[in-house]
């Protein structure tokens, strides 16, 4: 249908044009036959001016059928007006995969406000705080005045880290000092002098132990023999 109406217009156009070339010819207009009535009126009408009316009519019914015509989308528009003209990208979403993003949202649900207030967290084990977990595995042996009951002890799986806040009544007594405070429970145990003294003897202790015995004898005539 649209190529008949097109073809239509086109032919109208072709008409409307050899129409006015075979009356182009004639230098002068041609009045009509009342053109002495008209003339005496001071109302003077020429055959040309009906014939030109006639194809400005036909040529806007033409301008306004083209109108109605569905158009292409181009850039030769933005290039005439001097305008560029961004296309924009339709961007086309896959369902299934929406569907697969909605279900997984569905099944990891937020926590509520309870779980969070009564539940530890899941720590990231880093150097810093492995090292403190070994140091509570083997905590029986920091300080010979505490006891702890002999058990397989595991790192659990929730935890959480945090720093002890004094009382004001222990001001003198086990309060901490700024320098001495560390950011590790290692450190805090290297800082200390008391603790640094206590890890010493007990090195010495444990090294007579060990070397005493066939070791310790060879040794012990191996420095006899080097004095002479």
């Amino acid at each position: 249908m649209e190529s008949e109406s097109i073809q239509d217009l086109f032919a109208a156009l072709k008409h409307v044009g050899k129409s006015g070339s075979s009356k182009a010819d004639d230098s002068l207009p041609k009045t009509s036959s009342s053109a002495g009535d008209d003339f005496d009126q001071d109302n003077i009408k020429f055959d040309e001016d009906a014939k030109v009316a006639e194809q400005q009519d036909t040529f806007k019914q033409i301008e306004q059928h083209l109108r109605g015509l569905p158009r292409m989308q181009t850039g030769f528009d933005g290039l005439a007006n001097g305008k560029e003209t961004t296309n924009a990208i339709q961007r086309v979403e896959d369902p299934v995969s929406i569907l697969h993003l909605r279900k997984k949202d569905a099944e990891t649900k937020k926590p509520s406000s309870s779980e969070l207030w009564f539940t530890l967290p899941k720590p990231e084990l880093t150097r810093e705080i492995k090292r403190d977990l070994l140091i509570l595995k083997h905590r029986a042996a920091l300080d010979p005045k505490r006891h702890y009951k002999k058990d397989k002890w595991q790192v659990p799986e929730r935890f959480s880290v945090g720093t002890i806040v004094e009382d004001k009544s222990e001001f003198f007594s086990s309060r901490l000092k700024n320098k001495d405070r560390k950011s590790t429970m290692l450190g805090t145990l290297i800082g200390d002098d008391d603790t640094n003294k206590y890890f010493k003897r007990k090195y010495s202790e444990v090294q007579s132990k060990k070397t005493s015995g066939a070791k310790g004898h060879y040794k012990k005539v191996r420095a006899k023999r080097n004095k002479f």
